[in-house]
């Protein structure tokens, strides 16, 4: 923590670089609809993984004050 930040100025600075860094990574999951990528199953995988993105932010940012379960792991098959 930079000398003299205060918390408010601390959660400001992690959720900013946290919030590009998932940004850029959704991006780039993205990426993966383009034609290199295509093969017979691409679309239900790709509705996989939106889903999973969706229950890991849902986990991570619940409603209201309540603790966040148990970390997310993700593996396609």
């Amino acid at each position: 923590m930079p000398s003299g930040e205060t918390p408010e100025e601390k959660f400001l600075r992690l959720a900013n670089a946290r919030m590009n860094k998932v940004i850029k990574g959704i991006e780039n999951i993205g990426n993966l609809r383009s034609p290199p990528y295509k093969h017979d199953k691409r679309a239900e995988r790709m509705a996989t993984m939106k889903k999973a993105l969706f229950d890991a932010v849902n986990n991570a940012i619940p409603d209201g004050e309540t603790e966040k379960k148990e970390e997310s792991k993700f593996q396609l098959q």
